[in-house]
């Protein structure tokens, strides 16, 4: 199985050059190679779609690779900082179960007690 690794860059793929030679490095050592980058300037765009036929991948993809890393962004945004909460209904469960828990292991305590003196 070939190791994944994702490249990030704030910029365009045609004006980050030292970005594409990694990725390039990447890709023949091996490894499945994805790279995010940012459109923001109408002039990159052009050179974006030629390194993109390099590669051999179509801008469409490129675009929905951005908007699913947007759309992953917005979400870890969402939840705020830190680990993610847990669902109230879990937590409810959860603390339910340490509560039976805790009732079982007094009865058997009591059941162990009474058959002490039945003995």
């Amino acid at each position: 199985m070939k190791h994944r690794i994702c490249v990030m860059t704030a910029g365009h793929l045609s004006t980050c050059p030292r970005m594409l030679k990694a990725a390039d490095a990447l890709a023949e050592a091996g490894y499945r190679v994805r790279v995010v980058s940012a459109r923001h300037t109408g002039w990159a765009a052009a050179s974006d779609a030629e390194v993109c036929r390099r590669w051999g991948i179509t801008t469409w993809q490129l675009r929905a690779i951005r908007e699913r890393v947007k759309d992953g962004a917005k979400e870890a945004f969402a939840r705020g900082r830190g680990r993610p909460r847990k669902d109230q209904d879990v937590v409810k469960l959860e603390a339910d179960l340490e509560r039976t828990n805790k009732a079982l292991r007094e009865l058997a305590i009591e059941n162990t007690l009474l058959r002490g003196k039945v003995d």
